[in-house]
């Protein structure tokens, strides 16, 4: 049952000893021709480096100056400086009031009846009236009815206030 001789011998392959032939074309290809590199100092080289009328001359020449004529200095874009220049107007000026002035302004505008108070009530919180009315006829605030108002006791005895938002539209 375990007997080694009985089982088939495992057959590995064998490495031929036929040599490899490489692909030969019709034609031979030149060598490329070699370039001598910056880095190594040849013989022309050396003769310059020797050569006292070469010296004077580049010391007479001194350090090479650039000066590129046709190249302009790179300036930002109109389009974009205009950007840039709107921003930093809108972040100083004082465009805004704050979120809680708004909602009472906003409720206050509801009761209102003609364009004078309007206007009143716009230059009383420092805002002008024609952004006021763009704004107060597209925005709102909810309003609640004293009459819907139900109070809710949960299990621990704590009383809770609930009503309904309503929305009121305005009258002017």
């Amino acid at each position: 049952m375990g007997s080694s001789a009985s089982k088939a011998a495992k057959h590995y392959p064998k490495p031929t000893n036929t040599a490899r032939v490489p692909w030969t074309t019709g034609r031979t290809s030149a060598p490329p021709p070699q370039t001598q590199s910056a880095s190594k100092r040849g013989a022309e080289i050396d003769a310059d480096a020797g050569d006292p009328q070469v010296a004077a001359n580049l010391a007479r020449l001194g350090v090479a100056r650039v000066e590129h004529e046709h190249v302009q200095p790179v300036k930002p874009s109109a389009r974009a400086d205009q950007v840039v220049q709107s921003r930093i107007r809108v972040e100083q000026q004082e465009t805004g009031i704050p979120a809680q002035a708004l909602t009472d302004l906003l409720t206050e505008a509801k009761s209102l009846t003609n364009a004078a108070q309007l206007d009143a009530l716009a230059a009383k919180y420092g805002v002008n009236a024609d952004t006021f009315r763009d704004i107060s006829r597209h925005f709102n605030t909810p309003s609640v009815s004293p009459a819907t108002i139900t109070t809710v006791l949960d299990d621990d005895g704590n009383k809770t206030e609930m009503a309904p938002a309503l929305w009121l539209e305005r009258k002017l």
